[in-house]
């Protein structure tokens, strides 16, 4: 696999808020083969994957708690070579096109010099690679085969937490419950 990226991002001081916009952007390229002891066996077709987004982030304080705002849109697109027989049987659609709006927003209160306060939501997704959606082995009677039809595992959580200092000594902790939709396993 190959992969290339890049990111451009710009921080605004607006009044009492910290803004950052950005662009990000990344092209991956999977197409592997596996050897046994007689047989070549295929493993991952020439498959690739461009992911391109535009996110933000504010971060403002309100009397003594610390908010961070973050968004992120997604729009990736996946595409394995149709022209080799090595494609991944059974699998029809050898494009994929996956778009998410991922979000977040995170509070630190402060009660007082030594104790603060932590609790955040936020979802974002993820997006199955060329391995999950593509990879098999052959002969097909092998056990391991991917499936092309994935969705996205998309995952909402939330955070609650306290950070306690006093001299030498802290203690920082934080729970927290996710659930994820199309888990990939």
């Amino acid at each position: 696999t190959e992969m290339m990226g890049a990111k451009l991002k710009n921080q605004f001081d607006i009044s009492n808020q910290k803004l950052t916009l950005g662009l990000d952007a990344s092209d991956r390229n999977w197409n592997g083969n596996k050897s046994g002891a007689s047989i070549d066996r295929y493993f991952i077709p020439d498959v690739d994957t461009k992911n391109r987004a535009v996110f933000l982030e504010d971060e403002f304080k309100i009397s003594n708690a610390n908010i961070k705002i973050g968004a992120r849109y997604d729009d990736t697109n996946v595409k394995a070579n149709q022209t080799s027989d090595l494609v991944t049987p059974g699998i029809v659609d050898h494009d994929k096109s996956y778009k998410s709006l991922s979000g977040n927003i995170l509070t630190t209160i402060k009660a007082n010099d030594n104790l603060e306060f932590i609790a955040g939501i936020g979802k974002s997704s993820r997006v199955p690679d060329a391995k999950e959606l593509y990879a098999v082995t052959k002969p097909s009677s092998t056990p391991y085969s991917a499936n092309g039809n994935l969705d996205q595992t998309t995952n909402t959580e939330i955070d609650l937490g306290f950070d306690y200092k006093n001299g030498n000594f802290g203690l920082k902790t934080k729970a927290f419950y996710s659930d994820l939709k199309d888990y990939i396993y």
